[in-house]
């Protein structure tokens, strides 16, 4: 659109952009910002209305760089830096382009020519420092910090610190910081990021921004305390003092935390070398529904939650369901009562009803798909299926329940809405490009009729017809390979790090430096990542909530807590008849 005399477009773009009006960068994996075909002056959608309307916008109507203090937003500092390569100091370093942004440091993989002079800068951000966290500090190193640098190099290096975790299991345990190293090209360039950074710090003090922080993140154990978190695939809470975890090996264990007990769950023999990929907990009926492998052979498989104590009880296998890889439990009333859960295969979701038969379900729709379901869930009633760009909904409300084809007693066919409507034109971009994989949606909190669609590259808002409902889109500051949903946060997990949003005021408001970090449940709060290289499980605990969603050991470490040698107590297998005699 032609405006105010700039002919701006929105466009994917390549290399680190600072927005002309505020000076941040123009983050995100696709459609960052509008850029003037005529001028070449790019900015953010938001800041667009409040652009100069020359085009080309004159010298004196630009911005200086700097970050404006009452909002926290603008670009402060930047240059090249080494950061350590994978592996650490040991393996060499490698030439980083860091942009100080936002009260943020972005890291950005980039090559130099021979004079060390930028050449070519990959726009996707490697890894984000967030200045508000609270132990973001900045200092040099001594010999000790880093072991393998060389002695001529030690005076070029400084260190950011950010949090990490929160009570480790041994107060001195490294894994409760994260720590980040950078060498500049002299000993002077260091001073002035030191300097500059710390400043910044200190404005941000007195800046006064408002806190957003949404979670904290504290370590519910660790390898040794329960080695089989290496092989973790998924989990679900059952209450503040039990979790069940299924394991790509050895099936489905209850956890009672604070006994420290493991049980396997239906008894060992129906565990034995089974892999359990997804499982989901139906409090109103008790039941755990799961995906049980291996790949080939996939299926649901529905448990009793009597089974949790470890007696022997034959898990329910749910016929027709072989090769599926989607599970998805909710109830077919906004009140919470009938269950239903829908398994999604290649090319069609099958939707079953919970009852109290013996087998505690009844087959109830076949829906036929347009293309592979990437997402599913059941919520207010209604089945919501992602796919390549694209999402649809059927209501499931005050429909018969016989289960007789694709339609119901009647044999009437479930009509679907699309929440992506082409007639939207502001949303046609979404089919100009195959790699829009759809996966997650969301209900924004207190807008029944709102949704956020989270695909791969970006987040988009549309209302119950499937139209834009907001001109902000979501944008993800680097690949993600995971995404959760806690309300009303986005959790955006990637290699370095977990980016949270806030799906109400759609801003992005923290970051957290985990390092492959999983979520094992859908609302993320329960996830492992990795700390020294070696698994830790982990809860992400709301900030606003009074207690932890479940119980965290205050200290799994016994023994003396003065640095020296600390041992852990492990968790036991608990198996019924042979400990329970007494």
């Amino acid at each position: 659109a032609r405006e105010r005399g700039h002919n701006f477009e929105r466009m994917k773009i390549k290399t680190p952009t600072k927005c002309g009006h505020c000076t941040s960068i123009l983050i995100g994996l696709d459609r960052q910002g509008l850029f003037c075909q005529s001028c070449q002056y790019a900015c953010h959608v938001s800041c667009a209305e409040r652009v100069s309307q020359s085009c080309p916008v004159p010298e004196e109507e630009r911005r200086p760089l700097g970050i404006d203090p009452t909002r926290g937003v603008g670009t402060a500092y930047e240059g090249l830096v080494k950061t350590p390569r994978a592996g650490g100091v040991r393996k060499g370093w490698q030439t980083a382009y860091v942009v100080v942004c936002d009260f943020k440091l972005y890291l950005y993989d980039c090559t130099v020519d021979r004079q060390n002079k930028m050449q070519d800068v990959k726009n996707e951000i490697r890894l984000v420092l967030d200045m508000r966290d609270p132990d973001f500090t900045v200092c040099g190193v001594s010999e000790a910090d880093v072991i393998h640098a060389q002695k001529g190099d030690i005076p070029k290096i400084f260190r950011v610190t950010t949090t990490q975790i929160l009570n480790s299991s041994s107060e001195y345990s490294s894994s409760s910081k994260f720590y980040t190293l950078f060498m500049a090209e002299t000993e002077e360039e260091k001073r002035k990021w030191v300097v500059a950074l710390s400043e910044l710090k200190t404005l941000l003090r007195r800046s006064k921004l408002a806190d957003r922080k949404a979670f904290l993140v504290k370590e519910v154990f660790d390898v040794t305390t329960l080695p089989s978190i290496r092989v973790a695939q998924c989990c679900a809470i059952i209450d503040r003092s039990k979790i069940v975890i299924g394991f790509s090996d050895h099936g489905l264990y209850c956890i009672e935390i604070s006994r420290q007990l493991l049980i396997p769950v239906g008894g060992e023999k129906e565990n034995k070398q089974r892999c359990v990929e997804t499982v989901e907990y139906d409090e109103a009926e008790q039941l755990l529904m799961m995906i049980v492998g291996p790949a080939k052979d996939r299926h649901v498989r529905i448990v009793p939650s009597a089974a949790l104590d470890g007696r022997d009880l034959k898990w329910i296998k749910v016929n027709d369901t072989k090769g599926c890889h989607l599970l998805a439990v909710g109830t077919n009333n906004p009140g919470g009562r009938a269950g239903f859960f829908a398994v999604a295969f290649k090319k069609s979701v099958t939707i079953f009803q919970i009852d109290r038969s013996e087998k505690r379900h009844k087959k109830w729709k076949d829906l036929a798909m347009p293309g592979t379901p990437q997402s599913i869930a059941i919520f207010n009633g209604r089945l919501y299926v992602g796919f390549s760009h694209s999402f649809r909904s059927w209501s499931l409300v005050g429909v018969d329940s016989s289960p007789v084809g694709s339609g119901d007693a009647s044999g009437a066919v479930l009509q679907h809405i699309s929440l992506v409507n082409m007639e939207d034109t502001s949303l046609q971009f979404l089919n100009q490009q195959t790699s829009y994989e759809a996966k997650l949606i969301v209900n924004v909190p207190g807008s029944p009729d709102e949704y956020l669609l989270v695909f791969n590259m970006i987040g988009l808002y549309v209302n119950e017809m499937g139209r834009r409902s907001r001109l902000p889109e979501v944008m993800f500051p680097t690949q993600a390979k995971y995404f959760a949903y806690h309300e009303p946060y986005l959790c955006v997990f990637s290699e370095n790090e977990v980016d949270i949003f806030n799906v109400t005021l759609a801003e992005w408001v923290q970051t957290i430096n985990l390092r492959s970090a999983k979520p094992l449940s859908g609302d993320g709060i329960l996830s492992t990542c990795l700390c020294n290289d070696s698994p830790i499980f982990v809860l992400l605990q709301n900030v606003l909530q009074d207690q932890d969603s479940i119980e965290v050991p205050v200290n799994l470490a016994s023994g003396s807590t003065d640095g020296r040698k600390v041992t852990r107590r492990k968790f036991t297998f608990r198996t019924i008849g042979k400990d329970d005699r007494s």
